[in-house]
């Protein structure tokens, strides 16, 4: 951890997202973290989001079906707060490679965690 800061790689580089994939980016940035926001499947259009946060998107049995829509939503809202890093944990299944894309195409780190990653 630089300067006193918690950093982007190193919300990345923690024991428990290790196995997660990085979809979006090469590698993680090193911008500074300014927050944590949880968001459940119900909370994805509602949630507020802390700008350069984190966003954790978790992902339940009822919100593993419409993962990928979900996964879209909540990528577009942390663009738009220009939110540091988005994670999707309890994903079940592949995500689309169209929500690849668009996590490439906005430049947002997505940290995909779960037992099918």
């Amino acid at each position: 951890m630089a300067s006193g800061r918690f950093r982007v790689s190193d919300a990345c580089g923690m024991p428990l997202l290790r196995a997660a994939r990085l979809v979006g980016v090469t590698s993680p940035t090193s911008d500074p973290i300014h927050g944590v926001d949880v968001v459940l499947p119900h909370r994805v259009m509602s949630q507020p989001l802390t700008e350069r946060g984190v966003v954790v998107l978790a992902l339940d049995a009822s919100g593993a079906a419409a993962g990928g829509h979900l996964i879209d939503v909540i990528l577009r809202r942390a663009d738009n707060a220009r939110c540091a890093l988005v994670i999707v944990a309890g994903l079940r299944g592949a995500v689309p490679e169209a929500t690849a894309a668009l996590a490439s195409w906005l430049g947002t780190p997505l940290l995909l965690a779960g037992p099918d990653t």
